[in-house]
């Protein structure tokens, strides 16, 4: 993935920001209550975060 980033020219350190963008949208989407069952989402939020947290680290 770095890799790639690089051959387009795009610097690592900006992808990671971008990657981080995402992972606050999707945990904002994972947390958001309305319409859905309550119930806790705290082990899905921390396994989406961990997964965006290796795709920054593999880009950075």
């Amino acid at each position: 993935l770095r890799e790639t980033y690089l051959a387009l020219g795009v610097p690592g350190a900006s992808v990671a920001v971008g990657v981080g963008k995402m992972k606050d949208a999707a945990l904002a989407i994972v947390n958001d209550p309305a319409g859905i069952t309550p119930g806790d989402c705290s082990a899905l939020a921390s396994e989406i975060a961990g997964y965006f947290d290796l795709a920054a680290a593999a880009v950075a």
